[in-house]
């Protein structure tokens, strides 16, 4: 399917609707600072050793739900170390930070050992990623930085600029940890706000993309489940199943399980990047049904939250 070519060129102002359910679903996440120029692959364009896009592209192959992101800030441009941070929301959070004198020491930081030992202690300070990859796609860039520059008056050096990391149509993105949070699309006059809420544990209903580290139908029923009893808190995925485009997914919110039914439908027809004129289809989320499994009645624990 071919798009009528926009006046404008971005993707991000030709999609409307919903964005929940879509965040990465990346449990693990690797971000070494790198202020050189980013390629549209950030890796094998940067001007790092043969042996060193080597070691972390083999990290990426071999370690289960990893993703390699580069991040750089605007004040850290003459840095002579090199920020290192570790990143696991794949059961409880944790993060480690280190700083490097040079990209040679990265094979011996431990980074394997990291993934491995769940009993590392681990660092709990907000950190803030807004892709600003202009090389992946122009909206990055032309709403990733606004975003960045804004997000940085409120939360200074806790905010990055990183490579792409998904949903350039979403822009300008980004992605709050410890929480996991991903939220598109946010106004810049609201950013204070948002940042409150979000670090307040709350989330955050418009420009909510999902949280990061769970499937994606997941995400999508975290938020109808939030939507649907009238709170803002994460649940804990469970499971899903699927038969055919519906789903059955499981959450526990506040000690008690609760299954949702949700039927998954084609949303209209969107660009799928700046440059081209192909169209994609966003997946949307309706829910059919939803059931209390343990616990008090749905409409007692609505009432107890």
């Amino acid at each position: 399917m071919e798009a009528k070519k926009p006046k404008h060129n971005f993707c991000s102002l030709s999609g409307s609707g919903p964005i929940f359910g879509t965040a990465p679903e990346t449990k693990r996440w690797i971000l070494v600072e790198y202020n050189g120029p980013w390629g549209k692959q950030v890796l094998p364009y940067s001007s790092l050793s043969p042996s060193i896009k080597n070691y972390l592209q083999n990290l990426v192959d071999n370690l289960e739900s990893v993703k390699l992101l580069f991040i750089k800030r605007s004040d850290r441009r003459d840095a002579k170390d090199i920020q290192v941070y570790l990143i696991d929301n794949s059961d409880e959070f944790r993060m480690q930070s280190f700083r490097l004198r040079e990209y040679e020491e990265l094979p011996f930081s431990h980074i394997e050992q990291f993934f491995d030992n769940t009993d590392r202690k681990s660092q709990t300070e907000p950190l803030y990623l807004v892709c600003t990859n202009g090389k992946r796609d122009m909206c990055c860039a032309k709403f990733g930085l606004p975003l960045y520059q804004a997000l940085c008056k409120h939360r200074g050096t806790s905010v990055w600029q990183c490579s792409h990391f998904g949903g350039h149509r979403f822009a300008p993105t980004f992605i709050h940890f410890p929480s996991g949070g991903c939220y598109g699309r946010i106004p810049q006059d609201s950013v204070e706000d948002v940042l409150n809420s979000i670090e307040g544990g709350y989330i955050v209903e418009s420009g909510y993309r999902g949280r990061t580290g769970i499937p994606k139908i997941a995400q999508a029923a975290e938020y109808l489940f939030n939507k649907r009893i009238g709170t803002n808190r994460n649940t804990r995925f469970i499971n899903v199943s699927r038969i055919e485009q519906n789903y059955t997914v499981t959450l526990e919110w506040q000690g008690k399980q609760f299954k949702l039914e949700l039927e998954c439908i084609e949303g209209a027809p969107e660009m799928a990047d700046c440059t081209s004129t192909k169209l994609v289809t966003q997946k949307r989320y309706q829910l059919k049904k939803l059931q209390a499994l343990r616990g008090p009645l749905l409409k007692e624990a609505i009432a107890q939250s």
